[in-house]
């Protein structure tokens, strides 16, 4: 089984941890894990043009991923609105209470066609 790429870097409770999840996907992937340890909140920004599903995924135990639900920020601000765990299309999704989880990652379960970067920024 290959090994799923991950940011090891724990970052300070204090700063600020930058992902690409996501690099000129072309393809149906899991992407980059987030190590969110110490990090409360958190938003993920999908940009290019696709027809595809991206997925927002947690774990607490680094192996089994669940889909978590973020806003979107195009759509509400970043307490209200509706929450979503999938995007089909560009946009950033705030997550506001990743108290205890592990690993975030935006896995690409669906993919049609397009190019698709998918940033993540996690912070307490």
């Amino acid at each position: 089984m290959a090994q799923v790429p991950r940011e090891q870097r724990v970052p300070k409770k204090t700063e600020t941890l930058v992902v690409q999840h996501q690099v000129a996907a072309v393809a149906t992937a899991d992407g980059v894990d987030a190590n969110v340890r110490n990090s409360e909140k958190g938003a993920i920004q999908i940009v290019g043009t696709f027809v595809g599903t991206i997925v927002f995924e947690a774990t607490i135990d680094g192996t089994t991923f669940t889909a978590i639900a973020g806003r979107d920020v195009a759509n509400a601000d970043q307490s209200g609105g509706a929450a979503v765990s999938t995007a089909t299309a560009p946009g950033m999704f705030f997550f506001n209470n990743l108290a205890g989880v592990l690993f975030v990652r935006a896995r690409i379960s669906v993919y049609t066609s397009g190019t698709i970067d998918i940033w993540g920024s996690f912070w307490s």
